[in-house]
């Protein structure tokens, strides 16, 4: 009968390269990390019942994950439970096209297997592979009648929560043939997942190599990386460390890059133009309200038109509304109705009344809008794409801006101590400008003194 490492041998990469060249050119894979897991003591129960595989971006982990659990699916015999768990729904159909793209370059294998939904069934035994997220509201209860259960949880690092972590760990006592497999990149100092790693590693096996890479990531794309995206950023996802969970944002060097000593945003004329971005980042009390106006340039530069303006606010004399909406009154009419957006929290008053006449829409400080305002800021200042005026306030902010690792990637720490209400104005608006650029016929500022003009592409 073919043991699981026979059937690892035979699965394929994207390419149709079958696996076990990449063994032999990475022996590493087989020796530190395959074999380990495959490991049986001689009442046929699995040597490591827990498992921690650490890999850096780029090795494949999800392929490796489902290869895994087909591997002992078809090797095991009946009555063999293999659970694969994403961090969410979409990492787990991550895991579920890994799968299907096995069957579909091997037609032998596909035809062993019966898919239905989120499961694989293995014909002739009826053992099987589910995938599942870890956004899963309940899954205990898992193998009520299993022989043998094998869990893989892919990317636990990003995993938000340890729900679903601590059920498949829960369930190992219940089957004697059951083990728990980690594959996983390099977290965040202190976090839940960095205690899970080091109760596991004291009984099972632990490997972690953030010196290994694989013979399939070229040196020259990592470079490439590595001058694009924040260092912490980079030490965690392709040095494979675990890091502090705040770092620095952006240099000074980049920043100096984007500030234009002889700039000043004045308009000049007095033509009304089009594709203005215009963003309103609000405190009311202890806090500060800070706006941005933007516009994208023919070059696909941001180029700040007006200069960022900011109330102050106290307890005892808080930023007044009626003052915010003549601000947005005034930019309506001089920037030719822009797009306005506007974080809801406190202002929905405004929004239901001002909706019609203006053109506004929400921007909700989510997780998700933050992680692209960030990225899309640092690309923005990393590259020399944003055209600032000297402004020591606004370059002091984005000096100080932190970069937070989660575990839906990385993004500034606004809520971190000390002002950014600026620079996450700059960021929305910057934002808007980039993601919707203008359409040929709008009509566009230059840039600087002088005419406005068509756009001419």
């Amino acid at each position: 009968m073919a043991t699981p490492l026979d059937v690892l041998r035979v699965l394929t990469l994207p390419s149709g390269e079958p696996w076990e060249a990449a063994f032999e050119r990475d022996p590493w894979l087989e020796a530190d990390v395959l074999a380990p897991i495959l490991a049986r003591n001689d009442d046929g129960t699995p040597l490591y019942r827990l498992v921690w595989v650490e890999l850096a971006r780029g090795h494949a982990k999800t392929s490796l994950c489902g290869g895994v659990a087909l591997a002992r699916a078809l090797s095991g015999g009946h009555g063999v439970n293999c659970f694969a768990l994403g961090a969410d729904a979409d990492q787990a159909a991550l895991v579920l096209e890994a799968l299907d793209g096995q069957c579909r370059r091997n037609p032998r294998l596909a035809a062993r297997l019966r898919q239905s939904r989120e499961r694989y069934t293995v014909k002739a035994t009826g053992s099987f592979i589910r995938v599942m997220a870890s956004d899963v509201p309940s899954a205990f209860g898992l193998a009520p009648d299993a022989r043998s259960v094998l869990f893989i949880c892919d990317e636990l690092t990003r995993w938000r929560d340890r729900s679903l972590y601590d059920m498949a760990l829960t369930t190992l006592p219940k089957v004697a043939d059951a083990q728990l497999i980690v594959i996983t990149n390099a977290g965040v100092k202190g976090s839940w997942q960095e205690k899970a790693r080091a109760a596991l590693a004291d009984s099972g096996y632990l490997f972690a190599a953030p010196g290994v890479i694989a013979s399939w990531i070229r040196p020259e794309d990592l470079a490439l990386t590595e001058a694009n995206v924040p260092a912490l950023v980079y030490r965690r996802d392709y040095g494979n460390v675990w890091v502090d969970s705040a770092g620095g944002f952006i240099t000074r060097e980049d920043l100096a890059r984007c500030v234009d000593p002889a700039w000043h945003p004045q308009l000049a004329g007095d033509r009304l133009v089009e594709g203005y971005f215009y963003a309103l980042d609000l405190g009311l009390t202890k806090d500060r309200t800070a706006r941005a106006v933007v516009h994208l340039d023919r070059d696909g530069q941001v180029v700040v038109l007006d200069s960022l303006r900011v109330w102050q606010g106290t307890r005892d004399d808080p930023v007044l509304i009626a003052d915010v909406e003549a601000d947005m009154a005034a930019c309506d009419e001089q920037f030719y109705r822009p797009l306005m957006l506007v974080d809801p929290w406190q202002l929905q008053s405004t929004i239901q009344r001002l909706r019609g006449r203006y053109h506004l829409e929400e921007f909700t400080f989510t997780s998700e809008n933050v992680r692209r305002l960030s990225q899309n800021l640092y690309s923005l200042l990393h590259n020399g794409q944003l055209r600032l005026y000297p402004d020591a306030d606004l370059e002091r902010e984005i000096l100080a801006l932190e970069v937070k690792a989660t575990g839906y990637g990385w993004r500034i720490d606004h809520t971190a101590q000390g002002f950014s209400d600026q620079a996450m104005a700059l960021g929305m608006a910057a934002l808007g400008a980039i993601e919707r650029p203008p359409k040929k016929g709008d009509i566009f500022w230059a840039g600087g003194p002088g005419p406005y003009r068509e756009r001419d592409y």
